[in-house]
């Protein structure tokens, strides 16, 4: 968020009295700074083997702004490619479980998946 908006948003001053111009430019900051975290989340995990937010084993892929919301892009074995809200989360599974089984999970994949997973 720009130095600007943070001031302005610090001053206390009701929210009825600004207008929809500066609303939608603190919006836009906001929405900014959260996209650039989730970006820098996603980037060390693409096309790895994440559990979803569904609990299951999937492929992220990435992460995009969506009209709504952000969402994450995952690919599992039920229901292919599909998005699901950053109010959820994933758990990477690269690095947190050994490596040997990572491994496996990762052949298991590929051997069924035209993309593949690393």
């Amino acid at each position: 968020m720009s130095k600007d908006a943070k001031e302005l948003l610090a001053t206390k001053v009701p929210m009825e009295t600004y207008t929809d111009e500066t609303l939608n430019k603190i919006v836009e900051e906001e929405n900014y700074e959260t996209f650039a975290k989730l970006k820098a989340e996603v980037e060390p995990y693409k096309n790895t083997l994440v559990l979803d937010g569904f609990d299951e084993v999937a492929r992220l892929i990435d992460v995009i702004d969506g009209e709504w919301d952000f969402y994450y892009v995952v690919e599992n074995n039920k229901r292919g490619i599909i998005h699901h809200s950053c109010v959820g989360t994933f758990i990477p599974l690269k690095g947190f479980i050994e490596q040997e089984k990572y491994d496996r999970l990762v052949h298991v994949w590929n051997l069924n998946h035209v993309e593949k997973a690393i």
